[in-house]
C-alpha cells in the first residue's frame, strides 16, 4: 500500500492564516492534516476531493447491502440473471 505523507498545519496557524492557507494547501492535490498540540483534529482537502471520497464509500455502502441481501435471501426467492436479462432487454434498458 503507498503511503502519503500528508503536510501538516497547526490549529493556531490556521487561526490566523486562514485566507492565505485555503488559498495555497487547497491548490495542492495532497491532504493536510490539522493538529492541535500534535493530535490530528481535521483534514483539509479539495471539496472535489472530497466529493469523490463520499461516493466511494456510499458505492463501497450499496455493496456492503447488496452483499447482505444476497446472502440472507432465501435462494428460492432469486431470479436468475439470465431472466431478468431477457426481461430488460425487452423493456429496452439493456442493449
Amino acid at each position: 500500500m503507498n503511503s502519503i505523507l500528508p503536510q501538516t498545519i497547526s490549529i493556531s496557524d490556521l487561526q490566523k492564516r486562514t485566507k492565505e492557507i485555503f488559498d495555497t494547501k487547497l491548490q495542492d492535490n495532497a491532504p493536510t492534516l490539522i493538529l492541535n498540540r500534535n493530535e490530528k483534529v481535521g483534514v483539509l482537502i479539495k471539496p472535489m476531493f472530497f466529493e469523490e471520497l463520499m461516493s466511494t464509500y456510499e458505492d463501497y455502502l450499496d455493496g456492503l447491502e447488496l452483499m447482505n441481501a444476497i446472502n440472507t435471501t432465501p435462494k428460492k426467492d432469486l431470479e436468475p440473471w439470465d431472466k431478468i436479462k431477457l426481461e430488460l432487454k425487452k423493456h429496452g434498458k439493456l442493449s
